[in-house]
């Protein structure tokens, strides 16, 4: 299996040490997509996603590096052929609300962006990342790669996806994504039952978010922070 890595960029000079880390990759059954323009990563990912008809899309950012086995381990979990999405462990000082400190998340149902492999059928199939989230206006990108990663589990099932703790990315840079309330607000209530299970115990805006137009919700919350 072939595989596109997509790398959605500003042409930061990070990106020097991006592309050098998957030229030193053990496999070398990839390409490599460097892609500028969209009006957010994810239009510059979807439009990526269109120059190449690989198997497997990876997408990275261009601020991040991989160890050398990273592109060997991820098509060995697409052997599987029941396997449409996968993401891995970040490691990085990547949060600025805890200053510069290196931090591993390895959590399940993240989807976080620059970890996230998927089958292009699968791909395709639920139709990219959302862009603006039918809002008419130019926006940070935000949410969206969770999205597409419960859009697929919605539609092939849970045995379709992997959290491969046995890979990393390395983010050391702080992320620069930024939060969009409008946005959220669509996320919790189109994914409510895994935002509940999986972000609410980790993201405090969003569970006050769900209070603020969900009032079911309060009890809930109560019983998530005891």
């Amino acid at each position: 299996m072939k595989v596109q890595v997509i790398i959605a960029t500003l042409l930061r000079d990070t990106l020097f040490r991006t592309l050098d880390s998957l030229k030193s990759q053990t496999c070398k059954d990839f390409v490599i997509t460097t892609y500028t323009g969209g009006i957010n990563e994810y239009d510059a990912r979807n439009r990526a996603s269109e120059l190449y008809d690989t198997e497997l899309i990876a997408f990275l950012d261009d601020d991040t590096y991989v160890p050398e086995d990273y592109i060997e381990k991820g098509i060995a979990y697409f052997n599987d052929k029941n396997v449409m999405v996968l993401d891995t462990a970040i490691e990085g000082a990547m949060f600025p609300d805890i200053g510069n400190r290196w931090v591993r998340v390895d959590k399940p149902y993240l989807g976080i962006g620059t970890t996230l492999w998927v089958r292009r059928k699968a791909f395709n199939e639920v139709g990219k990342f959302k862009v603006d989230w039918g809002l008419g206006k130019k926006v940070s990108g935000w949410r969206s790669d969770t999205a597409l990663l419960y859009d697929i589990i919605d539609k092939y099932g849970d045995h379709s996806y992997v959290h491969a703790s046995d890979m990393v990315v390395y983010h050391p840079e702080l992320m620069k994504s930024k939060f969009v309330r409008e946005i959220e607000e669509q996320f919790y209530l189109k994914y409510k039952k895994y935002v509940i299970k999986y972000i609410f115990p980790i993201d405090p805006r969003t569970r006050q978010i769900a209070k603020d137009i969900d009032p079911e919700m309060a009890d809930l919350e109560i019983s998530i922070n005891r």
